[in-house]
């Protein structure tokens, strides 16, 4: 049985991680850095924001790039094909 206590976390960290999805695929082909995901996501705790990007990768949903000329870190989402 779900304890219900960690419900509203559970949904909460949802929500984050839709917020984060939705700006990655804003950003198309292009990608975005962690920069600008971490300046439209202030509210969220740096950790877990940290921890869902992490989690993100880990899953298969977004991909890490580094930028050629700077070598920053680009999230694109990734796209499957049937």
């Amino acid at each position: 049985m779900q304890d219900l206590a960690s419900e509203p976390l559970s949904k909460a960290l949802d929500g984050m991680e839709s917020k984060i999805m939705q700006i990655i695929e804003q950003a198309g082909e292009a990608g975005v850095t962690r920069n600008a995901i971490t300046r439209k996501t202030q509210a969220i705790d740096a950790r877990a924001r940290n921890r869902l990007l992490a989690d993100m990768v880990e899953r298969d949903l977004i991909k890490v790039d580094l930028s050629p000329d700077s070598e920053t870190p680009i999230f694109k989402a990734v796209k499957y094909t049937a």
